[in-house]
């Protein structure tokens, strides 16, 4: 219920739920229960935005999870995890409402609302489109989720044909790419 969810928010949930709740948003059912949920999610979140030790709590869990199992395309160190943290945290941190739509929506909206330069934007969008796309080409591929590139080189080149092909782009340069991607989101973070 929205009481339990409200008891929740303000006696046990820690700061990076905030990241998870703060993407709440209504898909089907009651839009009276859903808008009541929003409203705490937006409570809670904005109680966090006043958190000294918001970025540092947030910054701590990313670098465990950086360093927990097999690097991958999301918690590697310049992954797509470092954006999620990175959007997220900045738009609770400035008070810019929750942190819902697509990865895309995100990143704009902190280049909009001035928590980050237009430049850093594109560059996020970029990796990000670049390390979905791969992500789900190497998925099509194998036929099952990959934490990383395929481990077999006709597996990998293929991967890197499809997505090519996906992007527009040349399949010789996906894998320089994609390591120059990872290098710029971790400075971006």
């Amino acid at each position: 219920t929205v009481a339990h969810l409200a008891a929740y928010f303000a006696r046990e949930a820690q700061p990076w739920e905030a990241l998870t709740y703060g993407k709440i948003r209504f898909i089907a059912g009651d839009r009276s229960l859903a808008a009541r949920a929003n409203q705490q999610a937006r409570d809670f979140c904005q109680r966090f935005s006043q958190d000294d030790a918001l970025v540092r709590t947030l910054d701590s869990l990313r670098q465990k999870l950086a360093g927990a199992g097999e690097p991958g395309f999301k918690n590697a160190p310049g992954g797509l995890y470092d954006i999620e943290y990175l959007t997220g945290c900045l738009l609770m941190q400035h008070g810019h409402g929750l942190a819902n739509g697509t990865m895309r929506d995100r990143i704009w909206r902190c280049a909009d609302a001035g928590v980050m330069t237009r430049q850093t934007a594109a560059t996020l969008d970029h990796a990000a489109e670049l390390m979905r796309c791969i992500e789900h080409a190497a998925r099509l591929v194998t036929g099952r989720s990959q934490p990383w590139l395929p481990a077999t080189e006709s597996a990998k080149e293929m991967t890197f044909r499809l997505a090519a092909a996906m992007l527009g782009a040349d399949p010789h340069c996906l894998e320089e790419e994609l390591k120059a991607a990872q290098v710029s989101t971790r400075a971006a973070y």
